[in-house]
């Protein structure tokens, strides 16, 4: 199994098979061990940064990706930053290198003693050391603490490294005696370390060279064999965890000098890493030298903590953690990307961590375990720069998909796996007696790929077809994205345009653009071969273009756009578009357009937005989970907005819980508008009372719908009852059926909230003649899942779609219908901008959408 790993995350194939599965799992444990270890219980500490704040820093930078950086000439941080070691020559010549990869952000670890040996002369290095990264354009996160190998640190000349031992000279910071010292109460070394920290925030704390702080890295690392100086080795205990009582400090430290920049202290595999890193840091950082799968479901686990993450060290070739499986994953999920090692020196670590279990003099293994450089600047693998410059590439452009991979969307293909007679791969081709199965083919064996259809071992060759169509011929890149095992031929319109005989462990891109004129207005086609040649099976591809204007010279008059709110609605109004209301792309890359300002939360859940008489776009929002008012702006062209106002519809209520999901209705024949919304008045419908399940603030959720209306959106008329179907109810949406007749027909998608004795969390229709009366006729069965909520309705064409959010599985559904009573499940259909949150779907004219387009990019 090892060797398949092996082969499998590194392409040159030239690993020995001898490794054995005891030698790979010692590399993993190293960082792995401690999870079973008892989660400490810890003070909390105050000041935190909301996420609305921490994402919106995140989001004012490119994607990061870069390395944790120490010069090839030290040894360890005190060589690095003592002023007889410090190399700004060194420094300027490797920085260099990093620019000229991509590298566009480095982590730095900084050491006590460094700054306690010489204070202002410290300061002064690490000021002269970011000059060089802003040289570069380079990022920095500077690392204050750590608990990694050396419990000894010393001032004063470092030793050598010892032959073949990795990181044989790295230090902890302050270190264990230290550490044993702080908890014993030693106020003198308190001071010192305190001085220290607060020293260098002070310093540097609106240096905007300093991208962020990392306060301690791998506090408590688990016990393991460290040398305390060379020639001598002892076991470490490290329970209960002696590090942190010196980690919250350094969090109240650094809270009362209030840095700028956000604090982060990182997972890395120990229970009693969690909590502190959970609840205390700004950013979520963590480490991973496991393979891309174990890396995507890490990133997916802390994607649920709503703020920015930073993978702060990965990359150990010899347990599958690869430049070539990992990147395209923390790409693809705006992770920054930060791997350890750079240029191959005195740190040794091109060994591997088990390297100091037997010390001795080894020669240059032959796959390193870090770094990318040798000291000439030459790499150790061409193809890992390729990767690494192609992902920084990537990262930097904007995507229009003609044919998207299974990693985007699971689209159909025609596949056959008997050999196809000639002609199959040209444009014209009769491909009806083939099957169809969603991308992409293969089975188990090929790490990080999305199985959509199985093609296994009973026959090792595959014939896919994909149709698609272009209204004009593209003027910019075109790529073909794939991931192939084993041999490949890839043709355009029966041209061929890729072939390798070789494999793939993730998506490659190649450029196109030579074979640009095989392309044709309307219907083209991709057609791929594959042949496995065993070690599993799998190949999946892409088409598409970094440019997205030439699509729109053929745009329909109308177009749609999408307004909705992601995590908690606390960075404000997110715009999606369509072309088709099936794919949508999100807009302004999918950052806020319009941060909200009105009720005690700032927050702008559930924008609802509608085209009025006047031409003019108006939007009514959620502003917070517990006030009684809504949120209210307008615009001309989504852009620039009208100050936010808030309506108090429910002030007059004195026990109203809530304001959710209000929407905001055009009715023309009365060239008026009706806004409505959800609250709860505890005790005013007590049969349906204790049905809702839910509670909020000590009060039991029971909502009815209520409304009003205006002409001039400076008078409102007095709220009133708008719905009361006999049960728990919320997110109403209203659609005139029939807009142009002289008699009106109303139908609403409408919530059913109920939770207990019988479960709703679904979706009904309800009918009305009158807009204005409580005398909806409800559908006696809901048309949608259980657990969906949001829904938007939307014509198009004959159809009338309903979108809505599966908010317990993270994603967008869909149903049409044209009577209200069969409904299609058009959920593999559709395609929403990742994170899509309750929101509204709007049709507008194609001019509104270039302009945004235009403004936006």
């Amino acid at each position: 199994m090892e060797e398949r790993i092996l082969k499998l995350f590194y392409k040159k194939k030239i690993i020995d098979a001898t490794i054995s599965v005891a030698v790979f799992l010692s590399c993993c444990g190293m960082f792995v061990s401690a999870d079973n270890q008892t989660e400490e219980e810890v003070t909390p500490v105050t000041g935190r940064w909301s996420e609305q704040r921490a994402n919106e820093w995140y989001d004012s930078y490119p994607w990061l990706v870069g390395c944790n950086y120490i010069p090839s000439n030290a040894i360890n941080q005190l060589e690095m930053w003592q002023e007889a070691t410090f190399d700004l020559e060194i420094n300027d010549k490797e920085l260099k290198m990093a620019h000229d990869l991509g590298f566009n952000f480095i982590r730095v670890y900084l050491h006590d003693l460094a700054y306690e040996q010489d204070p202002k002369g410290f300061l002064k290095r690490v000021d002269q050391f970011l000059s060089l990264t802003e040289k570069y354009d380079i990022d920095v996160m500077l690392v204050f603490f750590d608990d990694c190998w050396l419990n000894e640190p010393r001032v004063g000349k470092q030793l050598d490294p010892l032959p073949g031992v990795h990181n044989s000279g790295w230090l902890e910071s302050p270190g264990l005696t230290a550490l044993k010292s702080y908890n014993a109460g030693d106020q003198k070394l308190k001071n010192r370390l305190e001085t220290y920290v607060k020293a260098v925030l002070n310093r540097f704390k609106n240096d905007k060279r300093v991208a962020i702080w990392d306060l301690y890295n791998e506090h408590g690392n688990s016990p393991h064999y460290r040398q305390e100086w060379h020639g001598k080795y002892n076991k470490v205990e490290r329970s209960p965890n002696p590090s942190e009582k010196l980690l919250h400090d350094v969090y109240v430290w650094a809270r009362e000098i209030n840095p700028s920049q956000p604090l982060t202290t990182c997972f890395w595999g120990a229970a009693l890493a969690e909590k502190p890193a959970r609840e205390w840091a700004d950013v979520v950082s963590f480490h991973n030298y496991r393979n891309a799968n174990h890396l995507a479901k890490e990133v997916e686990r802390l994607q649920k903590l709503n703020r920015p993450i930073i993978c702060t060290e990965y990359m150990g070739r010899h347990t599958g953690s690869t430049f070539q499986t990992c990147l395209p994953i923390m790409r693809k999920e705006k992770v920054a990307a930060v791997n350890w090692g750079f240029v191959a020196g005195k740190t040794n670590t091109i060994y591997p961590w088990n390297s100091w279990m037997t010390p001795g003099k080894l020669p240059e293994p032959e796959l390193w375990f870090h770094d990318v450089f040798r000291k000439d600047g030459t790499p150790f693998d061409q193809e890992e720069i390729k990767v690494i410059k192609e992902q920084v590439r990537l990262s930097k452009i904007s995507k229009n998909i003609l044919i998207p991979t299974a990693e985007d969307k699971q689209t159909n293909w025609k596949y056959t796996k008997e050999k196809p007679v000639k002609g199959w791969c040209k444009s014209d081709f009769d491909d009806s007696s083939w099957k169809s199965g969603k991308a992409g083919f293969g089975g188990e064996g090929a790490p990080n790929a999305v199985i959509g259809t199985a093609w296994t071992g009973d026959n090792n060759s595959i014939w896919l077809r994909k149709e698609f169509t272009i209204t004009k011929l593209p003027e910019d890149d075109l790529f073909l994205s794939i991931y192939y095992d084993d041999e490949v031929s890839v043709y355009l319109n029966g041209k061929e345009v890729y072939a390798d005989n070789s494999y793939q462990t993730t998506y490659k891109e190649v450029n196109l653009n030579k074979f640009k004129k095989f392309l044709k207005k309307g219907a083209n086609s991709l057609a791929v071969t594959c042949h496995d040649k065993g070690w599993g099976q799998y190949i999946d591809a892409g088409l598409y273009t970094s440019n997205n204007d030439y699509i729109f010279d053929s745009m329909p008059d109308e177009v749609y756009l999408f307004s909705f709110f992601q995590r908690n609605g606390q960075d404000g109004l997110h715009l999606a578009y369509s072309l088709d209301g099936l794919k949508w792309e999100a807009l302004n890359n999918n950052k806020s357009l319009l941060k909200p300002v009105v009720g005690n939360d700032k927050l702008m859940r559930d924008p609802c937005v509608v085209i009025g008489g006047d031409g003019k776009f108006h939007m009514v929002w959620t502003i917070s989970w517990g006030e009684k008012g809504i949120g209210i702006a307008h615009s001309e062209d989504m852009i620039n907005w009208s100050e936010q106002s808030r309506i108090p519809v429910m002030d007059h209520e004195e026990k109203a819980a809530n304001c959710w999901a209000p929407e905001i209705h055009y009715d023309k024949r009365k060239d008026q508008y009706l806004i409505y919304w959800s609250t709860t008045i505890p005790g005013k419908f007590k049969e349906t009372e204790h049905k809702g399940g839910d509670r909020f603030r000590g009060k039991l959720l029971n909502h009815r719908v209520y409304y009003t209306t205006t002409k001039d959106f400076k008078t409102y008329t007095p709220t009133k009852l708008f719905l009361e179907p006999g049960f728990n109810v919320i997110d109403p949406v209203i659609v005139d059926l029939q807009p142009d007749a002289p008699t009106p027909k109303y139908a609403m998608i409408l919530k059913d909230e109920t939770k207990r004795p019988k479960l709703g969390k679904d979706l009904y229709v309800a009918f009305s003649d009158d807009l204005y009366s409580n005398n909806w006729k409800v559908q006696e069965k809901p048309f949608t899942p259980k657990w969906v909520e949001g829904p938007s309705l939307v014509k198009n064409g004959d159809d009338y779609v309903v979108y809505y959010d599966c908010y317990t599985k993270h994603h967008y559904g869909a149903k049409k219908t044209r009577d209200f009573k069969t409904w299609t499940d058009i959920t593999d259909e559709i395609d929403f901008p990742k994170g899509t949150r309750h929101g509204t779907a709007f049709k507008v004219k194609k001019e509104v959408l270039l302009k945004l387009l235009k403004e936006l990019k």
